[in-house]
């Protein structure tokens, strides 16, 4: 690939992968600007073994690294034949990233491990050496700033209303205890800590994002289920973006305004008319919409847009329509 040729990133996957060579030499590769455009889209680097399983490093240059709406972006590192990374592995920005509050952004996560698991995920965040996991966060959400990124591993209540930067909950239940949580970023990952693990569950409360990220809310789930209500700011319209691995159910009050962007190789389950976003866009990417209720009446969507052949909808079971004020297929 040139040196200068912008890549697009639809939900894609982006590899860098080297031989197995010894003794190891490893691959570098540089491209243009990186668009993360729709979809959950992947940049993946797979080294592969040397001399005494020593791994291939490979290191990748992008120019520069941008983000439209509803797009989201895993960087991965992984060995194809073995459990842990490489850690001499880079994805370099030529154009560094402005950080929000020490991630990237809520839209982009980083994965270390593949082959038996790539869980649990973390924000991406960048420094000295290039793109890497966030290493360091906030434990106690109640003694959280506005600054803070959360990570979560055992149950936890939230004391009262407040606005934290991003929000990881791994294998765990965060109970909102009827109080509303803002996330700056927008990010938030709900995942197990590994595929077998505790699904994680956020409850009996409030979801909103801030008007620094437009309102959108960004969630990465694996298994997870979130009853909380997902509302609209205080000042505007909220958003969200979904990128379901296996299933995530939404089961509360959801009155948020804007549109959701459906991503991944999963399903979004509704569990109840009260929490579809009613007479708003659908965009799927990917993945599927599922309603696993049975309504009396119609269920009214604005717009559905469908981005893919890996895309769709499900409808009731007791036959109930689905009307859209237009489809885009």
């Amino acid at each position: 690939v040139a040196d200068s040729i912008p890549i697009t990133g639809n939900g894609g996957t982006l590899t860098l992968v080297s031989g197995n060579d010894s003794p190891p030499i490893g691959e570098s590769e540089t491209v243009g600007a990186f668009t993360a455009n729709q979809g959950a889209s992947t940049i993946n680097l797979a080294p592969g073994y040397g001399v005494n399983s020593i791994p291939n490093s490979v290191h990748l240059t992008i120019a520069s690294i941008a983000r439209n709406p509803g797009a989201m972006l895993m960087f991965q590192n992984y060995r194809p034949t073995g459990t842990s990374y490489d850690p001499n592995s880079t994805v370099v920005i030529s154009a560094s990233p402005t950080l929000h509050n020490g991630i990237i952004g809520g839209w982009a996560i980083a994965s270390q491990y593949y082959y038996s698991s790539n869980l649990p995920w973390d924000f991406a965040t960048y420094g000295a050496n290039g793109v890497v996991a966030l290493s360091s966060y906030q434990t106690d959400i109640n003694a959280a700033a506005s600054t803070d990124n959360v990570s979560l591993s055992n149950s936890t209540a939230l004391a009262s209303s407040k606005t934290i930067n991003s929000l990881r909950v791994i294998g765990t239940t965060l109970d909102l205890g009827g109080n509303t949580l803002a996330v700056d970023s927008g990010g938030i990952i709900v995942c197990p800590p590994t595929s077998n693990g505790t699904a994680p569950i956020i409850q009996n409360g409030t979801l909103t994002a801030t008007a620094n990220t437009n309102g959108e809310l960004i969630i990465h789930s694996y298994n997870a289920t979130i009853s909380a209500n997902i509302a609209d700011r205080a000042d505007g319209p909220t958003q969200v973006t979904i990128n379901s691995t296996a299933s995530t159910i939404l089961s509360g009050n959801n009155t948020y305004s804007g549109p959701t962007h459906f991503a991944g190789t999963g399903a979004v389950q509704f569990t109840s008319l009260s929490a579809v976003p009613l007479n708003h866009d659908f965009f799927i990417d990917s993945g599927w919409v599922n309603f696993n209720f049975s309504p009396s009446g119609t269920i009214n969507l604005g717009r559905i847009t469908s981005g893919s052949n890996n895309a769709g909808i499900s409808g009731p079971s007791n036959g109930t329509p689905i009307n859209a004020t237009s489809y885009e297929l």
